[in-house]
């Protein structure tokens, strides 16, 4: 008999040793999978961001091509170019841009509003 009590002792301890196991699992994989949500969704926020400041930049920049088809517009924007050293709008692609993006579509902004196209 004790050869059995003994044996199911160790069957017992086994059983919740495996539980124990099982739980510490699961909360790991609750915890991973919270993690891999926070992740998903801090990309998703960040693409968002920067799809809305590509529109935004668009938008500008295709404000400031229709002004300079105008007359009145085109020696806006080259007293601008002259006053600031900057190069056209049209030639403002990507890297050859000389200021950071915040401080281009600011600019871009100010532009707009001191022609009165806001």
């Amino acid at each position: 008999m004790e050869v059995n009590e003994e044996e199911l002792k160790k069957t017992v301890r086994k059983e919740e040793e495996l539980r124990r196991q099982e739980e510490v699992s699961r909360a790991a994989a609750a915890a991973e999978a919270r993690r891999q949500e926070a992740e998903r969704e801090e990309r998703e926020r960040r693409r968002q961001e920067s799809e809305l400041a590509a529109m935004r930049e668009r938008h500008l920049r295709e404000r400031v091509a229709h002004i300079s088809q105008t007359a009145h517009g085109q020696k806006m924007l080259s007293n601008i170019n002259e006053e600031f050293n900057f190069a056209s709008p049209s030639s403002m692609e990507g890297d050859k841009m000389p200021w950071k993006h915040q401080d281009s579509t600011h600019l871009l902004n100010v532009v707009l509003c001191t022609i009165k196209w806001c």
